[in-house]
């Protein structure tokens, strides 16, 4: 069975077997090779240098920039990482041509050895670009700024995994189960039994599980950051 869901990037992830992923981020332990294809397709975007070339800690950053990013709602900011990006791959690109190029003698092996060393300066500096916050240019004006008034903080709810990770711990040790995907269509069916602190939405959304305390939906994918710590406990 194929699901078809929309990711913050506005492309189609198509995940086999029913499993359903609300970001990238889910997939931060494998190399690019190792993706599925429509996960590929959906993150293109991102350089195979950086990915490829980071932590999974580092690849969970880059997933969480690269949804972020595509937010059409990032205005310059998205125009800004677009750049950048191509940028990034038009340097990668450069470099595996004159990595591939064969020298015929030792004046062209010279000249091969200096444009790989300009060209890996240049990328280390895109990659520091890369991974340095975005800041917007600076706009000249007369005008001095407005005063703004205090932000009132709204009081922020506790998560999904503070609210429920007793329970979900207690329902995997009765169980056993073999992957994150199997334990959530048991959360699923369970919800809204007993001490269930989930329930099932309505409507639209009446198939995904729902935790009332939290006023978030559980997908497969945010219990995937948690299901080692569920099985480690």
């Amino acid at each position: 069975m194929k699901t078809s869901i929309p990711t913050l990037a506005h492309q189609t992830l198509e995940v086999i077997n029913g499993e359903t992923y609300e970001s990238l981020e889910a997939f931060s332990h494998l190399s690019l090779n190792e993706l599925p294809e429509g996960v590929r397709t959906a993150m293109s975007l991102i350089p195979k240098m950086l990915w490829d070339g980071t932590t999974p800690d580092g690849r969970r950053q880059l997933a969480r920039q690269h949804d972020s990013r595509h937010d059409p709602a990032m205005g310059p900011e998205n125009a800004h990482w677009y750049e950048l990006t191509w940028k990034i791959g038009d340097c990668e690109r450069e470099i595996e041509k004159w990595e591939l190029l064969q020298h015929q003698s030792i004046s062209e092996a010279v000249q091969k050895e200096e444009k790989l060393t300009e060209l890996n300066a240049k990328m280390a500096a895109l990659q520091l670009q890369w991974s340095a916050p975005y800041t917007a240019p600076a706009q000249n004006t007369a005008m001095p700024a407005p005063v703004a008034e205090p932000v009132k903080r709204k009081t922020k709810k506790p998560s999904i995994e503070s609210l429920a990770f007793d329970y979900m711990r207690n329902e995997y040790k009765s169980g056993q189960f073999k992957s994150a995907a199997t334990f959530h269509k048991h959360l699923t069916k369970a919800a809204g039994v007993k001490d269930s602190p989930f329930e099932m939405g309505t409507g639209t959304n009446a198939r995904k599980l729902f935790c009332p305390a939290a006023g978030s939906f559980f997908e497969v994918g945010t219990l995937s950051k948690v299901w080692p710590k569920i099985r480690a406990a």
